[in-house]
């Protein structure tokens, strides 16, 4: 029984094995081919046809990032009168003060600025967005998370797709303020360049909808209208299930592969960690929601196993949670060593060694930038945090599940640290449970390890000595923020 599960999470490895031997095959027919489909070869509307587009940017206690942010959005480069700017803040009102002066530096300028302040925070970002929809009549809706910062050809080079009536919304690729600057950063900047490279591109070849990741992309506005608004309740990732219901209900969500826009990334392994629990709970939610539609037709062959092998995105990290404590009770139960056992458990070591998701972070970096050897560098660096935050991930598909809904917190960056000062107290409260299982789960793996050298279990040696000592890398880091922040509230 219990090698039989191992079989079952190795299959998975190699199903996300030959996902990437595919990916590279089209990658290399991308290259050779002189035509994608990315290449709309639309003409650029002459002024008095340029659309009218409202810039939504959703905020929530950022005011130390809100100037940089109105600085670059006010630069765009598009006819003035066919530009509204909407600043959507749910903060309370002990921040409003830096935030009206902030706007009082804006407000001479020829772009009108609609400031909207709620008193509550119903529906969270959504609801932010579905109440400055109510109060635009703009064709189009291009929205910034507060940490963006658009280049001035943004709405250049995006609004004219929009000649397409089938196009719903379009999104571009994202580059990171702050990717160089730890190995944590990196790896989460490969995380994201890996999807931009294997998801968005290669569905947008295939002539597949695209998805949009929640900010830095333009929406028609009367898409969101026929789709109901943003999903408010329950808990999802607002973007990604939009672009579900668009593409279910006839609409093509355009990928162009393009960087205009850069974002900033969570500094800390705490705040990482946060961010990757509320997108694995926002992912389980979209997965029970929408997993039926992957199955069904009209979706070619190509876009079902997109849609489908994706999934390894999610689970691969939990996987080897699951993985090494199958083995593990096969060791401390001390059942013989048989030719099957043997080889699943080379057959896992190969898979961790091999790690699929790190593989589309490496290769991301290979093809997007020139100094990629330094990058991949720092991405080595940081797999065992890649690893050991699979604890959160599992914490998150229990957020999905629970009877009472999680609350949405916002992941804290350089730019929202405000954010988390209201509720330090209780983030570092369950960061702490879930660092605590992480040093106890690397410390009975340890344990287990031993066992499998006293015992001659030789093939498991190497297994459980990587997965024990990210766990433990991660545990031991955990605890240092959480000491940090802990100090920083006494």
């Amino acid at each position: 029984m219990l090698i039989a599960a191992l079989y079952i999470l190795l299959t998975f490895f190699i199903f996300a094995q030959i996902r990437i031997l595919v990916i590279l095959v089209f990658l290399l027919a991308r290259r050779r081919s002189k035509k994608h489909s990315t290449d709309h070869n639309l003409e650029k509307p002459v002024e008095a046809e340029w659309p009218s587009v409202a810039v939504q940017l959703p905020v929530y206690r950022e005011y130390n990032v809100l100037d940089r942010l109105l600085s670059s959005v006010t630069k765009l480069d598009y006819p003035a009168n066919r530009l509204h700017i909407q600043i959507l803040d749910d903060s309370e009102q002990d921040v409003s003060k830096p935030i009206s002066n902030i706007l009082h530096k804006y407000q001479t300028l020829t772009i009108p600025i609609q400031y909207i302040h709620r008193t509550h925070r119903r529906g969270y970002k959504s609801g932010a967005l579905n109440d400055g929809n109510k109060l635009t009549n703009c064709a189009l809706v291009a929205i910034f998370d507060a940490d963006f910062i658009p280049q001035h050809d943004f709405l250049l080079r995006t609004v004219p797709l929009f000649q397409d009536a089938k196009i719903g919304a379009v999104h571009t690729r994202w580059r990171h303020l702050n990717d160089l600057d730890s190995p944590l950063t990196m790896l989460q900047a490969a995380i994201l360049d890996s999807l931009f490279c294997f998801e968005s591109s290669l569905r947008q070849w295939m002539g597949e909808s695209s998805m949009y990741l929640g900010t830095s992309g333009v929406w028609r506005k009367q898409t969101i209208e026929e789709l109901g608004g943003w999903r408010e309740q329950p808990f999802t990732d607002d973007g990604i299930d939009l672009s579900f219901r668009a593409q279910i209900n006839g609409w093509f969500v355009a990928y162009l592969d393009e960087a205009l826009s850069s974002g900033e990334l969570p500094e800390t392994y705490l705040a990482y960690k946060n961010q990757q629990r509320r997108w694995a709970r926002a992912a389980f939610r979209l997965f029970l929601d929408y997993w039926r539609f992957a199955l069904q037709p009209p979706k070619g062959l190509g876009g079902r196993f997109l849609e489908l092998s994706s999934l390894h995105l999610v689970l691969s990290t939990p996987s080897v949670l699951f993985i090494t404590l199958i083995s593990g009770l096969f060791v401390a139960l001390g059942l013989p060593r048989s030719p099957e056992w043997i080889a699943v458990q080379i057959g896992l070591t190969g898979a961790l060694l091999l790690f699929p998701p790190a593989q589309e972070g490496l290769l991301s970096q290979i093809l997007l930038y020139s100094d990629w050897p330094r990058r991949c560098l720092l991405i080595l660096q940081a797999l065992p945090l890649g690893i050991g935050v699979s604890v959160s991930i599992l914490v998150g598909f229990w957020d999905t599940v629970r009877p009472r809904e999680a609350e949405f917190v916002t992941t804290p960056k350089q730019g929202s640290i405000p954010v988390i000062q209201r509720s330090r107290k209780r983030w570092l409260h369950v960061a702490a449970w879930i660092a605590a299982f992480e040093t106890a789960f690397g410390l009975l793996i340890l344990m287990i390890l031993i066992f499998a050298i006293l015992r001659g279990y030789l093939e498991s040696w190497l297994l459980f000595f990587i997965v024990s000592s990210a766990f433990l890398v991660s545990g031991a880091k955990s605890w240092r923020e959480i000491k940090q922040g802990n100090a920083e509230l006494s």
